[in-house]
């Protein structure tokens, strides 16, 4: 038999009888039970034998001891017409993390090895936390010398510590609010069709920690743009402009290398501020409410619009298409903002250089000097102009 422990701890009882916020108690481990006393009641008795314990509350601190046994009968009758209503299972809430040590000392053998076990990952918990706290110290340490300077370095240390789990949160969170005051061409014909163009393109991506979604938007702009954590949305402005489905591939290639090198990230952590990343690296993606405007306005550097280039010409060839038309066109483009006098909205948001299309023909020669097996994307492309233009001009 285990021996009695008389050190008791404070706790909160949850059950049939409880109020909804819990009744506090006090907790002895008495032998093989543990003795929970309610404030002016009788002792109950909670078998060693029949609970399980875990760590629980927001910080993974607190101790939570259910019972597994079959839950006493209530006080009072049930009442008239509710005949077979079972009683709540009894749930224990103990903030002192040191009645773990309490509880082992009188646990039999297969309850002190699970207790063990979660002793073990507690201690690898804290190690997490420290890491965090750590990192946390240092991005506010530095804050004080970068801030002055646009904090390039800072946003850069704190982007790379955001999991890409909580970037893909505030990736949905931002493109739902893009999309709620606009017309999305989301009917089986245009996705059909659009499936067509992206399939390649991911599947030559090969693993990624991020899930790519692709929204069309109906609007006159000449734009295509990335989210944090894979969202792409296109512009019919883009598609009715380009003079193929190939081009359109190479532009999404191009948005995909954007969320693989996290420059969305990048760029909209450096246009909000601090605050924003500290949310991000606490999970806190509400923290964006509101900013999918700023998101939509936000600049790449010619450094990372030059990565993409390159990386998303990269990924045309190893999904079997041509970069040809990338470089197309970029040349399309460069030539209609000559035109104009005025910024096309692809290149307000994707800085252009003037050796930018040329060196994405650079690599569309090296392409054609060692030709790979080109696939077909099988689009009708004059077809799926005319039904873009349809659905963006009357809706589904």
């Amino acid at each position: 038999m285990a021996p009695t422990t008389e050190t008791d701890c404070r706790g909160l009882l949850f059950d049939g009888e409880s109020a909804p916020t819990g009744d506090a108690v006090s907790i002895i481990v008495d032998a093989d039970s543990l003795v929970v006393t309610r404030n002016d009641s009788r002792p109950a008795d909670i078998r060693l034998d029949s609970i399980t314990v875990e760590w629980g509350g927001i910080d993974r601190t607190q101790l939570v001891i259910r019972d597994r046994s079959p839950a006493p009968s209530r006080s009072e009758p049930e009442e008239p017409g509710a005949p077979g209503a079972q009683p709540a299972a009894r749930m224990l809430l103990i903030a002192d993390p040191r009645f773990l040590d309490t509880l082992s000392a009188a646990a039999g053998p297969e309850l002190a090895a699970r207790l063990d076990a979660l002793r073990q990952s507690r201690r690898g918990s804290d190690r997490r936390w420290r890491a965090a706290g750590l990192a946390l110290a240092t991005v506010i340490a530095l804050a004080t010398l970068e801030l002055l300077r646009g904090a390039p370095l800072l946003t850069g240390l704190a982007m790379s510590l955001v999991p890409p789990a909580w970037e893909s949160s505030a990736g949905k969170l931002l493109v739902r609010q893009f999309l709620a005051g606009q017309r999305v061409l989301d009917d089986p014909a245009v996705t059909k069709e659009l499936s067509r163009l992206i399939a390649p393109l991911v599947e030559a991506l090969g693993p990624s920690p991020y899930r790519f979604e692709f929204h069309v938007v109906a609007s006159d702009d000449i734009n295509a743009f990335a989210l944090p954590g894979g969202q792409v949305v296109l512009l019919t402005g883009l598609v009715k402009t380009a003079a193929s489905a190939e081009e359109v591939a190479g532009v999404l290639a191009h948005e995909i290398q954007h969320v693989v090198g996290r420059h969305t990230l990048r760029s909209f952590a450096q246009r909000v501020g601090l605050s924003v990343v500290l949310g991000l690296l606490l999970g806190d993606v509400q923290e964006l409410a509101g900013l999918a405007s700023i998101l939509m306005t936000s600049r790449y550097s010619r450094t990372q619009e030059s990565w993409a280039d390159a990386e998303g010409a990269r990924l045309l060839v190893r999904a079997g298409l041509p970069v040809e038309p990338m470089a197309a066109f970029f040349e399309k483009l460069q030539a209609r903002d000559s035109g104009a006098g005025q910024a096309l909205e692809f290149l307000a948001s994707h800085p252009a250089s003037a050796g930018r299309a040329a060196a994405v023909r650079k690599l569309a020669l090296q392409q054609s000097a060692r030709p790979p097996k080109l696939r077909s994307l099988g689009i009708d492309w004059p077809r799926f102009q005319s039904l873009v233009a349809t659905r963006s001009s009357t809706g589904p």
